[in-house]
């Protein structure tokens, strides 16, 4: 394997971001805008990264150096797991699993018996491990990868999640909500009971609970969630609401039943990217903001795709594209704002109604305020600008009619700074 080594030193970029508090900017790799990336934490110290076209990063000073290796399997990589330092395994596009047993030195690529796609992996135990994926794909193996059983009639769903609670309470999450759960260990899987058929996906399970987003997936693999939901058992989802200045998170992590984080990013025509992290201390009933971060695009591509790991409560890493965030005092929100006109926003300065519309038109309600200086742009999740209408009145029609199903972002504009932004989900 080829092996480069890199040093990119943690740096500041404003006054106001400290690594002693909050989230430290980190360039993980030069010169690769990567869509898709995943991160182990294993400690304080050793960090595993693997990136498109099957770059693994790893580090084990907390990420002030990096060794770069190639993996020889050049796919999108979805998701990564180490069982332990040495023996990891990552899943990607075209049915790619990869293995290795030296920490990330070498990898194996491993006949998985399907060529779709593979986004997550969860390892019980190294005679349990669990894939899920594209058309409905749960993969099994019981002699540590050498092998894989399809389990091809739990779903005919795209299988966006799989975590095991315990060698024998799992999950797996898909899209129009299906959702399924294990009690022995993955022998029978039954459907689970979920008030919502939206997508699920990014399910976190801790020592007494779980937790999954829902909301829409796309077809490029861009994940917003417009809610989330949690069980203490395996029957009962309580659903929770985490407040988004921008678009829904693509990600959760729970590090234990109480503390958690989500993750989202976007990035709009005017190169100008944002990741948002919310904080919960206790089991996503209240969110705060732990970041807002504004960047180029050269760092974050259009796609909602993020990873979160912490390696013990205080210490953690967001991983999007090619941005790197880390914290060492367990995301203590700072409110970071690197850009103050596009993130001090005037909440609440104007109404969606209806939201979710499965109509021809939705309108905007501007009761309160002037709109003799507004405007208001509409980007699809991509960020591509699909409507700019500047002749406002107080209350506005939009025609959908030619909108596809999916989330759309209304921002609110005047003298050319946006100062308010919502969420809008076409159903038709």
């Amino acid at each position: 394997m080829k092996l480069s080594f890199y040093f990119f030193a943690a740096f500041f970029i404003t006054t106001q971001f400290f690594s002693q508090n909050g989230w430290e900017y980190q360039v993980i790799n030069s010169g690769n805008n990567n869509q898709f990336a995943a991160i182990c934490a294993i400690d304080e110290n050793l960090v595993h990264i693997i990136l498109d076209d099957g770059i693994f990063l790893k580090s084990t000073d907390g990420g002030l150096n990096w060794l770069e290796y190639n993996a020889g399997v050049s796919e999108y990589f979805f998701d990564m797991v180490f069982y332990n330092n040495d023996i990891g395994f990552a899943v990607g596009a075209n049915g790619s699993i990869i293995k290795t047993i030296n920490g990330g030195e070498d990898w194996t690529l491993l006949s998985s018996g399907t060529s779709n796609d593979l986004f997550s992996i969860s390892i019980p135990s190294l005679n349990s491990i669990w894939i899920a994926g594209d058309n409905g794909t749960v993969l099994n193996s019981i002699n540590q990868g050498d092998t894989w059983t399809l389990y091809d009639t739990i779903s005919n769903e795209k299988l966006n999640s799989i975590s095991f609670r315990d060698t024998d309470i799992g999950f797996v999450a898909g899209n129009n909500g299906a959702l399924f759960h294990t009690q022995n260990g993955g022998v029978l899987w039954e459907e689970s009971n979920i008030s919502t058929t939206d997508d699920l996906f990014s399910i976190s399970t801790t020592e007494n609970s779980s937790f999954l987003l829902a909301g829409y997936v796309d077809e490029y693999y861009a994940y917003t969630a417009n809610t989330g939901f949690k069980t203490n058992d395996i029957v009962n989802w309580e659903e929770f609401f985490i407040p988004i200045k921008t678009i829904g998170p693509s990600k959760i992590f729970f590090y234990d039943d109480y503390i958690g984080f989500s993750a989202v990013s976007t990035c709009l025509l005017c190169e100008c990217c944002f990741l948002e992290i919310e904080k919960t201390s206790d089991s996503g009933i209240n969110w705060e903001s732990s970041c807002n971060f504004e960047t180029s695009a050269t760092d974050l591509l259009t796609l909602n795709y993020q990873d979160i790991d912490f390696a013990t409560n205080e210490i953690g890493y967001v991983l999007s594209g090619s941005l790197l965030l880390k914290t060492i005092d367990g995301g203590t929100s700072t409110d970071i704002i690197l850009n103050v006109n596009d993130f001090a926003l005037q909440n609440n300065q104007f109404t969606l109604y209806p939201n979710p519309s499965n109509n021809s038109t939705f309108n905007i309600d501007f009761s309160n305020i002037n709109t003799d200086h507004l405007s208001i742009d509409i980007f699809d999740i991509q960020g591509k600008k699909i409507v700019s209408e500047n002749n406002l009145t107080n209350k506005t029609s939009i025609d959908i009619s030619g909108f596809n199903k999916g989330v759309y972002f209304i921002r609110l504009i005047e003298n050319g700074i946006m100062i308010d932004s919502q969420k809008l989900i076409v159903d038709h």
